[in-house]
C-alpha cells in the first residue's frame, strides 16, 4: 500500500513507528462495498476531513453526509459542524465514518468500476489523477460530483451574495481595532467576551475573521489552526469569529457568577 502523508490523511503506517497526532478511523461509503482503515490529523477541521473523503469515497464533499459510529458500530452522531477539528467532535481511534450522498447511488461505482476502488488506496494522488479507467476520470467525463456544470445565472447570483457577504463583513472589521473589549453571540452558542487578537484573512477558511481571545477557556484554539499561528493566547481561549457576531464596547470580564446568568 501506499504509505506517507497525504494533506492531512495517510495510509494506516506500519507499527512502530514515532507516535504523531493522529487518529486511526474506518472509512466506508455507501457508493461502494469497500472500506478501509486512514489516519487523520486530530486537529483536522471537518471541512478539510469532508474533502479528504473526497479522494478516498468519491461522494462529493458539499454534498456528503457524514455518520459516526462507535468502536463497537454504536451510532453516535452525525457530523454537521464544518468549522470544528475532529477532537472537538469528538472522533476517536476506533471509530467508523460511514460517508452517504444524496446524489451518488448505493453501489455505484461497484458497479461502474470494480477493480478500481481497491485500486484507489494502492497508489499515490497523483497516480491515481492519471488513470483514464477510475472512478475520477468517470465523474470528470460525466460532470459529476465536484465536476457538476453549474448552470451561468446559479454561479453568478452565489457569487454577488458571496461578495455581498464579504464586502458587509469588512466594512465591520473597518470599526474593530485589535484590543478592543468585545462579545461575541453566535446563534445556539453562550455569549462570550474578550479581547480582539486578529483581524482580517486566514488560511483555513476564505473570507475575513475576527480572532478573539476570550476571557474564559470557552474557545476552540490557542490563536493557531492547522499549525499556522494568528495571535497568541492560552489552549481553548481562542477563536475564530464573523464578524457580524462580535459586539465591540464597553464589556468588562465577568465573574463566575455573572457567567451563569448570560
Amino acid at each position: 500500500l501506499y504509505s506517507g502523508d497525504r494533506g492531512d490523511f495517510e495510509i494506516v503506517a506500519p507499527t512502530g513507528m514515532a507516535s504523531k497526532p493522529y487518529i486511526s478511523l474506518l472509512i466506508s461509503s455507501s457508493a461502494t462495498a469497500m472500506s478501509c482503515e486512514k489516519r487523520f490529523l486530530l486537529n483536522t477541521l471537518l471541512s478539510k476531513f469532508k474533502e479528504n473523503l473526497v479522494l478516498i469515497t468519491g461522494c462529493d464533499n458539499k454534498t456528503m453526509k457524514l455518520e459516526l459510529r462507535d468502536e463497537n458500530e454504536k451510532f453516535v452522531k452525525e457530523l454537521t459542524d464544518d468549522s470544528k477539528t475532529l477532537e472537538e467532535l469528538g472522533l476517536k481511534s476506533g471509530y467508523h465514518v460511514h460517508v452517504t450522498d444524496p446524489n451518488v447511488e448505493a453501489g455505484l461505482y461497484d458497479n461502474i468500476m470494480g477493480q478500481d476502488v481497491e485500486d484507489r488506496f494502492k497508489l499515490s494522488d497523483e497516480q491515481y489523477a492519471e488513470r483514464k479507467d477510475t472512478i475520477l476520470a468517470w465523474k470528470k467525463q460525466h460532470n459529476l460530483g465536484e465536476f457538476r456544470e453549474v448552470d451561468p445565472e446559479e454561479r453568478k447570483a452565489a457569487e454577488e451574495a458571496k461578495l455581498a457577504r464579504e464586502a458587509a463583513d469588512r466594512k465591520l472589521i473597518e470599526s474593530m481595532k485589535i484590543g478592543d473589549r468585545c462579545e461575541v453571540r453566535v446563534p445556539k452558542q453562550p455569549t462570550k467576551r474578550g479581547e480582539i487578537a486578529f483581524l482580517g484573512e486566514t488560511k483555513f477558511k476564505e473570507g475575513v475573521w475576527v480572532g478573539v481571545k476570550y476571557d474564559e477557556p470557552l474557545g476552540r484554539n490557542d490563536g493557531s489552526v492547522d499549525g499556522y499561528r494568528y495571535f497568541e493566547c492560552q489552549p481553548k481561549y481562542g477563536a475564530f469569529v464573523r464578524p457580524n457576531f462580535v459586539e465591540v464596547g464597553d464589556f468588562p470580564e465577568l465573574g463566575l457568577d455573572e457567567l451563569d446568568e448570560i
